[in-house]
């Protein structure tokens, strides 16, 4: 082969590489979004479990504390009424 075909054949092998990793970075970089949106939407849901979590301690520790000294109503909870059984 004479040596103008091998490099146009290197040429074009090369800018054909060069489009597939702008390809690839392409699709990695909507992913990324995909997955920081992902993380986002998970770190909301462990803050609302956290919260959720932490109101029934809470709402347990006063239940229990209430039926050991008898009946009375949480005071951060003031709807909760506690009922000595």
């Amino acid at each position: 082969m004479n040596c103008s075909i091998m490099l146009l054949r290197n040429r074009v092998s090369a800018q054909q590489a060069r489009e597939r990793k702008k390809a690839y970075l392409s699709e990695l970089e909507v992913r990324v979004k995909e997955l920081e949106k992902k993380n986002s939407e998970l770190e909301e849901r462990l803050s609302t479990l956290q919260n959720e979590n932490q109101m029934l301690r809470h709402i347990l520790k006063n239940t229990t504390a209430g039926m050991q000294g008898g009946g009375s109503s949480c005071k951060l909870c003031p709807t909760v009424e506690v009922l000595r059984c």
